[in-house]
């Protein structure tokens, strides 16, 4: 009886130890999927693009949409606006968020998803190439040198516009734009 207790014990300390920490790190989560109404979260399929219209930019790289979901934009990586963020790094990510705020905030714009890839980020944000007017703007930021293309080790997989931002990427640090002037 005492051998069977022992191992049930710890099991049962350890399966609580993995939901209290479950439910602490949900709780970090700043207007995650769990913070919006179920009827208002956006169900979608991935391979239609849908419209809708921006109602805050966060940063260069995130926005939150009427009804309060956010989109992340797929494939880019902008500096973050942070206390801790300095010096070039600072001034490039509110360069970013102010084009991005100029090109989007208060518009309706298309999402365009990865098919056959998950929609949403851990965070629960919504992952897409983000549209205005037949100009994507994850590509326009980083043409501009305003954010970099995310590490495929991250996404852990290629993603479709790839080689178009590989290769404005590659424009951008040629030409000494945003976060690859001197």
């Amino acid at each position: 009886m005492a051998k069977i207790k022992k191992p049930l014990i710890f099991f049962l300390f350890a399966l609580l130890l993995f939901i209290t920490g479950m439910a602490a790190d949900r709780s970090l989560l700043n207007q995650s999927i769990f913070s919006i109404p179920r009827d208002k979260l956006i169900v979608l399929d991935p391979t239609e693009t849908i419209q809708v219209k921006v109602e805050k930019v966060i940063d260069g790289d995130t926005i939150i949409l009427v009804g309060g979901e956010r989109v992340r934009y797929l494939g880019v990586d902008a500096p973050a606006l942070m206390e801790k963020t300095t010096g070039l790094e600072r001034e490039i990510g509110k360069q970013a968020y102010e084009f991005n705020k100029e090109m989007i905030e208060g518009k309706t714009i298309e999402l365009e998803f990865e098919p056959k890839r998950n929609t949403r980020d851990y965070y629960g944000r919504l992952l897409a190439y983000v549209w205005i007017e037949g100009e994507m703007v994850n590509l326009e930021l980083i043409k501009n040198g305003l954010a970099i293309v995310q590490e495929i080790e991250y996404l852990n997989r290629n993603f479709f516009y790839e080689g178009e931002f590989l290769q404005a990427q590659k424009y951008a640090q040629e030409n000494k734009l945003g976060i690859w002037g001197e």
